[in-house]
């Protein structure tokens, strides 16, 4: 069995948005080809799309769009809610077992999905990278 890497971020939270979608695809694409296997988490709440019908099929449709062309169906977790207890793609214990697994965990900006579950042992990854990304500042 190869090594897992985790990259937990937020694609399905920006629907339509190639070019945010393209920052986890290298990721994910890049670790493949390293020969890893790889596992993408992301998450959405009801606060994220208010007014609208829980969950919202866009997002979770974009979702599948963006990693289904490059034979990532299998490989995500999208938690629903805030206690993610709903998932799309794999099931939420499905998603435990491979992170606790994963040699290594990067949470892209933040993106709290380690909420995932108290039980998640850190001690048992390798490496946990925490990469902070930022909007380019303009000048007025």
């Amino acid at each position: 069995m190869a090594e897992l890497v985790a990259l937990a971020g937020s694609v399905a939270q920006r629907p339509n948005r190639g070019g945010h979608a393209w920052v986890f695809l290298q990721y994910l694409l890049g670790f493949r080809a390293l020969g890893f296997e790889v596992l993408f988490l992301d998450r959405l709440t009801p606060d994220m799309h208010p007014g609208e019908e829980w969950p919202p099929r866009a997002p979770v449709r974009w979702l599948e769009e963006v990693l289904g062309p490059h034979g990532l169906s299998g490989d995500y977790c999208l938690l629903l809610g805030d206690e993610g207890a709903e998932t799309a793609g794999l099931t939420r214990d499905e998603a435990l077992e491979r992170v606790r697994r994963s040699t290594l965990l990067i949470d892209v900006m933040g993106s709290r999905v380690l909420i995932v579950s108290s039980a998640l042992s850190l001690s048992a990854l390798s490496a946990l990278f925490l990469l902070r990304l930022r909007p380019p500042r303009t000048e007025p």
